[in-house]
């Protein structure tokens, strides 16, 4: 009777403490997931390639528009020089 008493107060005591524990394990969790990290099973971070590369597509757009400008800047400058 007794040992049954003392192996359910047990069993109770090791169910506060987990119960403890997952509070403090979704913490753990959310500051992996800020540090990032894949081997800590945080959030992956964007690569270095990709950053570049999403930077190298940025230029070339903007040198194109700025050749498009240009472009329509000499047009207009010759069209004038015609009249």
């Amino acid at each position: 009777m007794k040992k049954k008493q003392e192996k359910e107060e047990e069993e109770e005591e090791k169910k506060i403490e987990k119960e403890g524990n997952i509070g403090k394990e979704k913490e753990e969790d959310k500051r992996k997931r800020r540090e990032g990290g894949k081997q800590d099973g945080g959030k992956k971070k964007k690569g270095r390639r990709k950053r570049q590369k999403r930077g190298e597509e940025r230029e070339n757009r903007e040198r194109e528009e700025g050749d498009e400008r240009e472009e329509g800047e000499e047009r207009e400058m010759r069209e004038r020089r015609e009249r």
